[in-house]
């Protein structure tokens, strides 16, 4: 027997309008996590670097800019995306209630 390999998208669960599942939400926190965690992990990575390359500069015209590079824009994606995957994570908890009232 072949062993089917699991999509990290349940697709049928969207069409099924079945959006609100357990599997769902908790891709969708990963998602707005990772999003936040990679862009603090590239300004990091890209402020070593300046700094490691800043002493080769220091007596010519050149000027390495050694601030943190901290990009707003990617972050507040991630906020956001986690806050949907919170405002799914309430609307699973009402739909449950709702399919469960007579």
């Amino acid at each position: 027997r072949r062993r089917q390999q699991q999509e990290p998208i349940d697709w049928k669960s969207i069409r099924n309008d079945d959006v609100f599942r357990k599997s769902n939400i908790a891709l969708t926190r990963a998602i707005g996590i990772l999003l936040i965690a990679a862009s603090l992990l590239f300004s990091l990575m890209s402020w070593l670097e300046a700094r490691a390359a800043a002493p080769y500069f220091a007596g010519s015209p050149y000027a390495i800019n050694t601030a943190f590079p901290f990009n707003f824009g990617e972050i507040i994606m991630g906020v956001l995306i986690f806050i949907i995957a919170e405002i799914f994570s309430i609307s699973s908890t009402l739909s449950e209630e709702q399919k469960l009232t007579i």
